[in-house]
């Protein structure tokens, strides 16, 4: 399970690979771990401007990352499944990397165009490119 330290090793990775003066907004969900002192902290670095946007409470049904992550799980277990009937073992975080290499590029693409879109009806923001 994660928690606050992941949570800022996650923004310390997107800030480097964005590089300094990038602007990023992050969709979470309201998980505790998402709301932490340190997690929030670490967003309000001067290098690189991480503003976090929660979704509403209880509505992971307006968060279009939980079908990203929907089809993540289902490709996960029937993979799984197919080791257990052959038998076969299998390295977890090989396994994870390489399921989530299997969802379609342009599926995540049009998930990302649905974030944006609901954060831009909330509040103006720039155009956002997916590319």
């Amino acid at each position: 399970s994660f928690d606050a330290d992941d949570m800022v090793a996650v923004l310390q990775h997107v800030r480097a690979k964005a590089g300094k003066g990038s602007k990023i907004c992050l969709f979470w969900d309201n998980a505790r771990m998402h709301k932490a002192s340190s997690v929030l902290e670490e967003a309000k670095s001067d290098d690189t401007n991480i503003r976090l946007c929660y979704n509403l409470g209880y509505r992971p049904d307006l968060n279009p990352c939980e079908l990203v992550f929907r089809r993540v799980k289902n490709l996960y277990r029937r993979e799984v499944d197919r080791l257990k009937a052959l038998n076969r073992e299998w390295d977890q975080n090989a396994l994870v990397h390489h399921i989530f290499t299997q969802v379609p590029e342009e599926f995540v693409k049009k998930q990302a165009g649905k974030i944006y879109s609901l954060i831009a009806s909330v509040k103006h923001i720039e155009p956002l490119t997916t590319e």
